[in-house]
Order: structure tokens, then sequence, then C-alpha cells
């Protein structure tokens, strides 16, 4: 099968990012949408979901976002590296490849 193709507009190129995008692609996800802003996660649209740290109100936003599945403390929480996996009901912690620079 054909490897899937990720089209990015907007979104940083920071080590994070490329580590994340790693993951997901080792892991042979297709990758259908990354979203700029938290507030452009809206409940229930979206089946599988990978949430990274957030702090503050765009922590609170995702979380109600995902029908607090996760609360915005365990998304502040989170260590660098690591990101929560929701698909449908089942969450799952993560943890994304180490920087290997």
């Amino acid at each position: 099968p054909c490897p899937p193709l990720l089209l990015l507009d907007g979104i940083p190129s920071t080590p994070e990012w490329e580590r994340t995008l790693s993951f997901l692609l080792k892991a042979g996800t297709t990758v259908v949408e990354l979203l700029r802003s938290p507030t452009d996660l809206a409940f229930g649209r979206y089946d599988t979901v990978l949430l990274l740290r957030a702090e503050g109100q765009e922590a609170e936003v995702l979380s109600r976002a995902v029908g607090r599945k996760v609360s915005a403390a365990a998304l502040e929480q989170l260590p660098t590296g690591a990101a929560i996996y929701i698909a449908l009901a089942r969450v799952q912690r993560v943890l994304l490849p180490a920087d290997e620079r």
C-alpha cells in the first residue's frame, strides 16, 4: 500500500511536531486533519484525536471538546513527548519517540 500523504498548512516546524508526525506515520496512521487551534476541535466530529500538552484556557477548551474524557489538569500535566490518544470511547496515554538529534 502507498504511504499516507500529509498536507500541512500553518503548522509550526518544531522538534515536538516532527516527533509527533514521525510517531503517527510509523504507527501506520493516516492523518486526516491537524487543527491549529483547540477551538477547532468540535465534540463528536472526530472518531480519533491525539491531544498534546496544553495550558490554561486552551486545556479547558480541549477537555470540553472531548467530552471531559480528559481533564484540563491532565493536559496541563502531560510531560513533553507524551500525548493522550482518544479513539471512540477508549482513552490511551502514549509516549512519542525521543528526539534522536
